[in-house]
Formats: structure tokens, C-alpha cells, sequence
């Protein structure tokens, strides 16, 4: 056991000591390389450097000294690239794991042995590499290439020729650490030991795609992020939750830091807004992205185990979504409730045969309703320019399904789901949704359960001041909530008529007689 000390100054002075000896000393130096290759924790706590400029101004180049959080964020990371297994890291902000993980792939980059290629990306091309910029990854990859004892860099190794933009390139092992920005094929055509994406749930419209795409390429793919505006509507969020592949999941909350104490979660909320604490310091996913459009959903009142009434008619509510097709299942009742009872979105499937399965399983769940009903997206009556172009209402019409056109603005669909929210029946709130069904989609489709309702009333779907009746779009939680749209002014006509202005969404939330509000 090689000893070291972990006090800043007692570490400078082991590290000037021991580059001493190194110097003078074959057989030490020899030792010392031998160590640095193979115990990572000492390679990082002895030999590697980090910079901070925030906390430290007057002297931001530190040794990189892990706290006890970090080594074992280390010897995780290490265990997983080994075993071939893909993990998640959701954070705080400014727990050092950026530094940690391009430190942790430059350590197996200037191993002796070939067979340790990487490949790093982020959202934006800017924040991979720009020489000098210390905020970029690869620069922090170069900023300790050049800060460790010359004996440790590879053989023939030469800064003008193997240090280029977006690479790095180890000459005596063939090793590479590339670089690359967000795009659907990311990482396609290579193979490595592992893959960073860092900041992913910023990596709009194509998360999905470019995660996917480095499937072939690695057994390792490492994502790490902050919850931002997008809240649970990215594939980040998605795979935290399990419902995306299997993935080890890691959360490093601003407790574990040895620095950040109550005083200092204390100074956070009094200085940041209340979503920039959400995002930044409480890795809160609903908050980050906005407050709850439908902030009257209490999932203790709304939230109920329904059954179906058996013959009476069952309404079908088609949202022809771009890839998502999606059809909500709703009955009213003798007291004039909405219930919502079962859902169905698909995930890149041709609309004929989500047709097709929505048709079966009409019949399988609902056997004895008196009919089904077809309310649908007036969109989907459009034909495109292209010549023989079906609409999606004539291959419903090839299906003898004969929707009805719901039509109405998004702020009218908005304002019925809510009197539906805030109203009661006998006790009971006139707008009821099924409890989550065990999820078991099959072939191409997305989800057969509830649960994106419970999580898009929860704070997937936001409200903001400028557009306060209308919910975002964030191609998945949307398309439920707008086939539930186009059916809301279509079953409830003596809405129709009745639009006002909305309460201020941000506004505090009122109790009168005969309507129930959350507070």
C-alpha cells in the first residue's frame, strides 16, 4: 500500500518530493509508473491536477485531490468501462464529475496497451473542445496531458502532431479520445472503450437517435446531466427511470460534497429562483422545466382504479402525432364525469397497423361497450401535395373507424380539462384518470399505460406567463393530452362557448363552492 497524504499543502509537498526522486532515481521512477497504470486513486490524488477559478482565483491550479464521493464515482466508472455496462450520472451542479470523467479516459488513454479509444460529445460543438477554453472537455483532457511528469507520456508523442482539434492521439498504443458534437448518427462507425455524453439532457432532438446510434460502437456509454428546461421529456430522463434499456443510475445530490453543507443549500435558495434550484442544486426534473400546466391535478383526488361501464359507449381519441401516433380511451358516466381509461402510443409505426392494434385492443379490453366513437385531430382529414397522398382519416376510413373532428383552440381544450379538474360531482371530480397499468407494449408500440398522464399533469406538460393556456410541446407526453383536447370540446359542448380568462397560472390557487382547487 503506496501512502499518500490528502491535505493540499502536505500533498504538494509529497508530489515535489516524489517528482525528486523520480529524477534521480531509475528503479523509483519505475515504481511510480507502475502505481500511476494501475491504481487509478493514486493516479488522480498524486499525479493529476485540476483547475478551479470560481473558489480559488489567485491559485486555481489544484491538485486533484478526490473526496471520498469522487473515488468511489471513480471506482464505479472504472468497474463499469471494464464489465462493458452503461450508466447514468444525474448531478448537482459543480460536483467536479466532468473533470472526473475525461480525467478518468485520459488515465486509460496513456495506458501502455492499445485498446483504449474514447469518444466524448455534448450538446454543442463549442463545449467539446476549443483550445485554451478550460470549460471544454477535451481541454481538460489536455490540461493534464501536459501537467504530468514526462515519464508517463507515451512514446514518440508530440504535441503539434498527436494534439489536434476534437483529438487526441496516442502514437505508441494507437489509443485516440475524439470528440464530437450532438447529431443522430453520433459515434456511428467507430469503436470504443467508452462513450461520454456529457450534458444530455440538453442534446435536443436527436438524444434518442444518437444514444442508439453509439449502441454499436461501445458496450460503455456514460451519460451525465443536470436536469434543464426540457424537465422529463428527453431520453436522459427516460433512461433514468428504466424505460429505455437497463442502466446503472447514480445520483450525486450537493450533500455528498463535503463543502456544501446546510448554510450553504441555505444561501442557494435565497439567492436562485425557484426553477433555477430545481435544476441547478435539487435535480427536481417537473420544477426544472416549469410549473405544472394543470397545476389542479392532485393525483390523490384524480388518480382512481376505474373499470369500464359495460354497454356504454367507449370514445376513442386519435392524435396522429409525427411517429407517435396515440389513442386515449375515455367513457362518461351517468353523473357526467370524464373518465380516462386506457391509453395507447406508438413509436415509429405506420398508422394502418396502429390502426390495426388499436382495433384489437378496443375488443379485447372493452367487450361488452355499447359502441366506440371517433374523435380525432381535424388535421388528420388534410392530404398532402403528393399525388394518390392519403389522409390519415381515409386509412382510418379503409379500417371502418369514421372519426369526428375535434376542433378548438388549445387554450378552449385547456379551460375544459380544467373545470374538469376543479369541479365535483357528488363528491367526487368530474374529470377521473385510471391508475398506471403494468406497461407491456408490444411490437412497435411506445406505451399501453397511463402513467404519461400522471407524469405530464405532474409537470412534463408547462405553463409560462407568455402562453398561460397552452402546454408545451415535448413529443411525448403531448400527444396524449392533445388527442384528450380534441375530444374535451367535442363531448362537452356547453364549454364551447364559455372561454374566459384564465387565472394566472402562477398565481395562488382559490377554493369555492362546488369546484375543488389544489392549494
Amino acid at each position: 500500500m503506496f501512502d499518500y497524504p490528502k491535505d493540499y499543502h502536505e500533498n504538494l509537498r509529497f508530489r515535489a518530493r516524489m517528482l525528486e526522486d523520480v529524477a534521480r532515481d531509475a528503479q523509483y521512477r519505475a515504481i511510480i509508473k507502475k502505481l500511476f497504470h494501475e491504481d487509478v486513486l493514486f493516479a488522480f490524488n498524486c499525479i493529476f491536477w485540476t483547475y478551479n477559478i470560481k473558489d480559488y482565483p489567485e491559485m486555481p491550479q489544484r491538485p486533484f485531490l478526490l473526496y471520498d464521493f469522487q473515488e468511489k464515482i471513480v471506482l464505479n466508472l472504472c468497474e463499469a468501462i471494464e464489465k462493458g455496462e452503461d450508466v447514468l450520472f444525474e448531478k448537482t451542479r459543480e460536483m467536479g464529475l466532468s473533470w472526473i470523467l475525461v480525467t478518468l479516459f485520459l488515465w486509460y488513454w496513456l495506458k501502455t496497451h492499445p485498446g483504449n479509444e474514447f469518444h466524448i460529445g455534448s450538446h454543442k460543438e463549442e463545449k467539446v473542445d476549443k483550445k485554451g477554453d478550460m470549460s471544454t472537455l477535451i481541454e481538460k483532457a489536455r490540461y493534464n496531458l501536459y501537467r504530468i511528469p514526462a515519464f508517463l507520456l507515451p512514446e514518440g508523442f508530440k504535441q503539434v502532431k498527436h494534439d489536434n482539434y476534437l483529438h487526441l492521439y496516442n502514437p505508441e498504443t494507437g489509443s485516440s479520445i475524439r470528440g464530437e458534437s450532438n447529431n443522430a448518427s453520433f459515434a456511428a462507425g467507430g469503436r470504443y472503450k467508452a462513450i461520454l455524453f456529457d450534458e444530455f439532457p440538453r442534446w435536443e432532438h436527436t438524444d434518442e437517435s444518437a444514444w442508439t446510434s453509439a449502441s454499436d460502437a461501445t458496450r460503455c456509454r456514460v451519460c451525465v446531466g443536470t436536469p434543464w428546461e426540457r424537465g422529463t421529456n428527453c431520453h436522459f430522463f427516460r433512461l433514468k427511470e428504466q424505460k429505455a434499456g437497463k442502466i446503472k443510475v447514480y445520483t450525486i445530490l450537493w450533500h455528498l460534497h463535503p463543502l456544501k453543507d446546510q448554510a450553504w443549500y441555505d444561501l442557494q435558495k435565497a439567492t436562485r429562483s425557484t426553477v433555477d434550484l430545481a435544476q441547478n442544486i435539487d435535480i427536481n426534473y417537473d420544477i426544472a422545466k416549469g410549473l405544472a400546466h394543470f397545476s389542479e391535478y392532485n393525483p390523490s383526488i384524480h388518480r382512481r382504479k376505474l373499470l369500464y361501464i359495460p354497454h356504454s359507449t367507449v370514445y376513442r381519441l386519435w392524435d396522429f402525432g409525427y411517429n407517435f401516433p396515440a389513442v386515449l380511451f375515455t367513457q362518461i358516466d351517468t353523473f357526467d364525469r370524464w373518465l380516462w381509461l386506457k391509453f395507447i402510443m406508438g413509436r415509429f409505426v405506420e398508422l394502418s397497423d396502429f390502426a390495426d392494434h388499436v382495433l384489437m385492443k378496443s375488443y379485447l379490453w372493452f367487450p361488452q361497450a355499447k359502441q366506440f366513437e371517433d374523435i380525432c385531430d381535424p388535421a388528420g382529414f388534410h392530404k398532402s401535395d403528393k399525388e394518390g397522398a392519403k389522409s390519415s382519416v381515409d386509412i382510418l376510413h379503409a379500417k371502418k373507424i369514421f372519426p369526428r373532428a375535434g376542433t378548438g383552440s388549445k387554450n378552449r381544450m385547456s379551460m375544459v380539462i380544467r373545470n374538469k379538474l376543479t369541479s365535483l360531482v357528488k363528491g367526487m371530480p368530474a374529470l377521473i384518470i385510471n391508475e398506471e397499468q403494468p406497461d407491456e407494449p408490444q411490437g412497435c408500440m411506445e406505451t399501453e399505460s397511463m402513467y404519461y398522464f400522471h407524469r405530464g399533469f405532474q409537470g412534463s406538460l408547462t405553463t409560462h406567463r407568455v402562453k398561460p393556456m397552452q402546454w408545451e410541446k415535448d413529443n411525448y407526453f403531448d400527444h396524449g393530452f392533445d388527442a384528450a383536447g380534441y375530444g374535451a370540446l367535442t363531448l362537452f359542448p356547453q364549454f364551447k362557448e364559455e372561454y374566459v380568462k384564465q387565472r394566472d397560472p402562477y398565481a395562488p390557487a382559490i377554493r369555492k363552492e362546488g369546484t375543488w382547487m389544489s392549494v
